[in-house]
């Protein structure tokens, strides 16, 4: 069964990886595309007591697995393997493809979001919501991205 069809969006990440870790005069810069992700908008609006409106936005991304993501430290260990990637707060995912040069470019323009936070849920527990498994959500096998 192909997850495409329930998973739609194109979706770039682009990962930095310091120069001391990667042993280089400057920080690498590498962008990695995935076809059959999902990108959700999430904007929230509440309105206080005093009467005053306050607006709220994040995406959250989700990547199946296994997709090759390993966490930064275990990713540097390994010597940057191809294939794998990373990502870490700070790092910036894309809605689309982007690849090379323009994966700089990218980094500021529309459809961009900072990351601030990532879990492989394959090798975790799946979701969990108030400490409970989350519903259906335990059986996901994803790396989720969270970012603004």
């Amino acid at each position: 069964m192909s997850l495409s069809q329930y998973l739609p969006q194109t979706v770039t990440v682009v990962f930095r990886v310091d120069a001391r870790d990667a042993g280089q005069q400057s920080d690498v810069t590498r962008a990695r595309v995935f076809d059959g992700a999902m990108w959700y908008d999430r904007r929230n609006s509440t309105v206080g007591t005093d009467g005053l409106a306050a607006t709220t936005a994040g995406i959250s991304v989700q990547i199946p697995a296994p997709c090759g993501w390993m966490p930064y430290e275990e990713y540097v260990a390994a010597g940057m393997p191809d294939g794998c990637w990373t990502c870490r707060p700070g790092d910036t995912v894309v809605k689309g493809e982007v690849a090379g040069a323009l994966a700089d470019a990218a980094l500021r323009g529309w459809g961009t979001a900072s990351i601030k936070g990532v879990r492989d849920l394959a090798r975790e527990d799946g979701f969990r919501f108030r400490g409970r498994r989350g519903g259906a959500m335990r059986y996901a096998r994803v790396v989720a991205i969270e970012a603004v």
